[in-house]
């Protein structure tokens, strides 16, 4: 139900962020809704919407995965 409510949304938000790295967007995708999963408290509606906690999770993700990328080899 998470995926079908929130995947969609989730990816065209990614995609933006990843410059159209439809490969790369869709492992963050999975990775973020994975820890939506693993974390069932975030999900409480008490919280608040889910999908700003979405995008900020997502949104981390790409930035770990832009300095993984320009980290610089010995650093």
């Amino acid at each position: 139900m998470l995926y079908a409510d929130h995947a969609a949304a989730l990816l065209g938000f990614v995609s933006c962020l990843t410059g159209s790295d439809m490969a790369l967007a869709e492992d963050v995708v999975q990775e973020t809704l994975l820890r939506a999963w693993r974390h069932p408290e975030a999900l409480d509606p008490a919280r608040g919407p889910i999908r700003p906690w979405l995008r900020t999770i997502a949104g981390r993700l790409v930035i770990d995965q832009y300095r993984h990328r320009v980290r610089v080899p010995g650093r």
